[in-house]
Formats: structure tokens, sequence, C-alpha cells
């Protein structure tokens, strides 16, 4: 709703954000980055789509959405209906958790950007971020970067825009 540009194929609709999404989640799948109950930890959500997406393929997995407060309310909103069955877990009992690999199994765990420093010294099976981290100003950046979850993590997907750099 509200895409001027959109295309028809086999009966259904898609734009260039779900066509990207797509992409994404084949090089997710086809690489073996995340494991059917593995952990990943996405910066910079948006509101959920690729995160559907993915798990849709790997319902085992724990799921980790850092981004602002108004995003993740909007990954829940889409989430929530999509997996009404599964565990949400929002900013308040992210301490309940202590290590995001002890989400349970299909859960879904919303970060607030404020509360990355709750996680930023665990490991994960998979970091991504697809775009955001060529919009940060330089110590933002940095605070992802150089933290242990970014450094030490089984891997790291990163997309970027074409010219892309922090502030």
């Amino acid at each position: 709703p509200g895409v001027g540009n959109f295309y028809r194929t086999s009966g259904s609709s898609v734009n260039t954000r779900w066509l990207r999404y797509v992409y994404i989640l084949k090089r997710i799948l086809d690489m073996n980055l995340l494991k059917n109950g593995g952990v990943w930890v996405d910066i910079g959500c948006y509101y959920g789509g690729i995160q559907g997406l993915v798990r849709k393929y790997n319902p085992r997995s724990k799921l980790v959405l850092v981004d602002f407060h108004h995003q993740l309310c909007r990954s829940y909103i889409y989430l929530n209906e999509l997996f009404p069955d599964a565990i949400h877990i929002l900013p308040d009992e992210i301490d309940k958790y202590g290590d995001i690999n002890n989400i349970p199994e299909g859960g879904i765990m919303y970060v607030p950007v404020s509360e990355y420093v709750k996680i930023k010294d665990q490991k994960a099976d998979l970091v991504t971020n697809f775009f955001s981290l060529g919009e940060m100003r330089r110590e933002f950046f940095s605070s992802y970067m150089d933290s242990r979850l970014f450094k030490e993590s089984e891997n790291i997907y990163l997309v970027n825009r074409v010219v892309s750099s922090p502030f």
C-alpha cells in the first residue's frame, strides 16, 4: 500500500524493497550464514520485513532486532501478526535473558539502540546491517564496529549503498 512502483508476477505484487529482501534472504540461505536455531542480530531492522522472511525458512532461529523505539514498534506489530505464537521479548524484558543465546527457539527480542550496551559483549551466529551503518555519526558507527558482537560473532553480513560512509 502506498508504493507507486510495483510489479505483478504470478498473481502477486512485489516492489523493489521486497525484491531486495528476497535477494538478501537467498544470500543468507545459500551461504548458510544462519543455522536453524541460531542467533541473528540485525542492527537497523526497519519494520521487520527481512526478519519475517528469514524466520519463515529458519523457524527456530532467534532474532534480535536493534533499532529506534518507533521502528521496533513497527517490527513488533508486523512480526507479531506473522508469528503470534512466537515469544516476543520487549525492551523491558531484555534483562530476564542475560545472554541472547538464552532466547527460546523462535523467539524475537526487540532491543532499542539505547539498550545495545546490554548485548554488545555477546556473540551471535549472524550479525547484519543493511544500510544504516552508513547513516550514523562516526561515534555510533565505531561503537557497533568495536563491540565484541561485531568482532567475534560467527558471521557478519553488511550491505552498503554505492557511496556510503559514516559522517
